[in-house]
């Protein structure tokens, strides 16, 4: 019946991890004081990107084609909404 309680987290993984959720919430509302939370949002999508680097950096996995296509998409999409278009001109009617 308690087979699998050894696979449970031990104290010093969950204070790790809750170390690492208190900086990422730190760096996050330190850069909404320094920015519009409209301008700072998008980067949150980038999340995925930085844990794949962390576990090959880290854990020594190795990505595969599929995950490096996504990170690819997810990236393209980001920059389709952080980066800045000129307006588009519209042409007003002559005032009579």
């Amino acid at each position: 019946m308690f087979s699998r309680v050894h696979s449970l987290p031990r104290a010093r993984d969950r204070q790790g991890s809750s170390s690492y959720s208190i900086l990422g919430y730190g760096c996050w509302y330190h850069v909404l004081g320094r920015y519009e939370v409209n301008r700072a949002a998008p980067y949150l999508l980038l999340l995925p990107i930085a844990s794949v680097a962390g576990g090959v950096v880290f854990l020594g996995e190795a990505p595969t084609a599929l995950i490096l296509l996504g990170g690819a998409a997810v990236i393209g999409g980001v920059a389709l909404i952080v980066v800045e278009r000129a307006p588009v001109a519209t042409q007003t009617p002559p005032a009579d």
